[in-house]
């Protein structure tokens, strides 16, 4: 059976096309360019919590979107379960700990 990565290109092409939105090509060198589409990513997380949503739920089902579509690049592949952590922990209960930490940084300076 062939393969059609064709469709995996177009949304390669899209989210250029949002970063190109995001922050001019000529602001991207490099590296530096992986570190502007790391920056979209993180602002729409901000968005996604904004609007009530839940971004590592999100980020979640995001990856395991892209992962689904490399395994089939013409249509969805099978659901597949992606774990994340921060610290080692849940991302909810990691946050928490961080923010009980500069909190306590900001009472004592």
């Amino acid at each position: 059976m062939r393969r059609d990565f064709s469709l995996n290109e177009d949304r390669g092409a899209w989210a250029l096309n949002a970063l190109d939105h995001f922050s001019p090509p000529a602001e991207r060198q490099g590296d530096d360019r992986l570190d502007h589409a790391c920056d979209l990513i993180a602002n729409l997380l901000h968005y996604i919590e904004q609007g009530g949503g839940s971004p590592f739920l999100i980020a979640r089902q995001a990856i395991g979107h892209y992962a689904s579509e490399i395994v089939e690049p013409g249509g969805y592949g099978p659901d597949l379960v992606v774990e994340l952590t921060l610290d080692g922990v849940e991302p909810s209960e990691a946050i928490c700990a961080a923010m009980t930490r500069w909190r306590s940084l900001i009472d004592e300076g």
